[in-house]
């Protein structure tokens, strides 16, 4: 049976953890497996964050378990763009129409809206066609709207149908 020195090493010419007050074996870039964890930085691109959990950052790692996938977080070139939880870029911009009441817009719906001259309407949503949410260039969006009429009966149905042209009948873009 050996003898175990002050540090718990039962031999005295293994590393101990570099961090101070640890005496935990060293096991790799000197420092013990805990700390190692600790020190790591998440892999995902651009991300300057300590890892915490399976190996990714808190951010990374919540993101991964509500999606299945990682996205960058945030742009670190200071112009205020952000990967919102939902998969979606959001942009600092307090004084655009389509801004929230905390100044940040879905860089999407501020494409679509500065394209057509206007606010966007409470009924309409912005599509990406190829389906990929951070691609928020014009080509890949599309106007789709989510009105349509309560009630089923003509008259009803006449209301809305000149309501829609009023609205998009005199815009280009939505001529057939």
């Amino acid at each position: 049976m050996s003898t175990l020195d002050v540090a718990g090493r039962a031999n005295p010419s293994q590393p101990v953890c570099a961090f101070a007050r640890c005496s935990r074996l060293a096991i790799a870039d000197g420092v013990c497996g805990f700390h190692s964890q600790r020190s790591a930085i998440c892999p995902e691109e651009t991300c300057d964050r300590p890892v915490s959990c399976q190996g990714r950052c808190d951010a990374h790692y919540r993101q991964f378990r509500k999606t299945g996938k990682t996205q960058k977080l945030r742009d670190r070139s200071g112009n205020g763009r952000i990967v919102d939880g939902n998969g979606y870029i959001i942009v600092k911009r307090p004084d655009h129409p389509e801004a929230r009441k905390n100044g940040w817009v879905s860089e999407h719906r501020m494409v679509m809206s500065d394209h057509l001259g206007r606010p966007l309407w409470p009924d309409e949503y912005v599509h990406h066609k190829n389906g990929n949410r951070v691609d928020n260039r014009l080509e890949n969006l599309e106007l789709w709207s989510g009105s349509q009429p309560p009630g089923q009966r003509i008259v009803d149905k006449l209301i809305w149908a000149r309501e829609i042209i009023e609205r998009y009948g005199s815009h280009p873009e939505f001529s057939p």
